[in-house]
């Protein structure tokens, strides 16, 4: 249940994460967070909420170079999300390939990526990211797994599984397996964390 007391630690959890506060889009996609448009209703707004809960407005770079950070951090997903679109297509159909593809009624409860019969009968549910470092990669992969859990009621086993892509090549498919193992929260039977250069290898015809 989304009370205020966990709004105050998913904010305080997010600046920890992006060293920033969120931005509504930001709000919406994080299932940590009601709806932006609840927020307003109930709380009056983001900053009405914050000054209510007495959080500080952390401001970890200002002006021109918070835009152009802004600006580096959206040119850079956009590239991501455009260079792994182009790889599947490389390799499946484009009918097989979707792009935001939505798997529930949940306008939430989206992906970047699905392509549908790499295996027969068999749906792929792909979210790729960049974390910075190791510790912003604990941080996505447990926002994202708490986002995809939802779809455990639907799972029958080998009908589908969905795919945590890691972009930045830093961090290798050891370094993630190891941190995937010594999580507390343990993925489900259909969530898998893999480096970008394992999933192609996993997903090249």
């Amino acid at each position: 249940m989304i009370t205020k007391t966990s709004i105050e630690q998913a904010l305080t959890d997010f600046i920890r994460e992006n060293k920033r506060e969120p931005t509504i889009l930001e709000i919406d996609k994080d299932p940590r967070f009601p709806s932006a448009r609840t927020i307003q209703r109930s709380y009056g707004g983001i900053k009405k909420l914050r000054q209510e809960l007495g959080l500080k407005t952390i401001n970890f770079s200002a002006g021109d170079t918070r835009r152009k950070t802004a600006y580096e951090i959206g040119k850079r997903s956009e590239q991501n999300e455009s260079d792994m679109y182009k790889f599947l297509l490389s390799n499946y159909e484009p009918m097989a390939v979707h792009r935001q593809y939505m798997y529930t009624d949940d306008r939430r409860c989206t992906s970047d990526f699905a392509v549908w019969n790499r295996i027969p009968n068999h749906r792929d549910v792909i979210d790729v990211f960049y974390p910075k470092d190791e510790t912003n990669f604990v941080g996505c992969v447990n926002s994202k797994q708490r986002k995809h859990n939802s779809l455990q009621e639907h799972y029958v086993s080998g009908t589908f599984t969905v795919w945590f892509v890691c972009l930045n090549e830093d961090i290798t498919q050891d370094t993630i397996d190891k941190i995937i193992n010594n999580k507390k929260n343990t993925m489900m039977e259909y969530q898998r964390v893999v480096s970008y250069d394992t999933f192609k290898e996993i997903f090249k015809k």
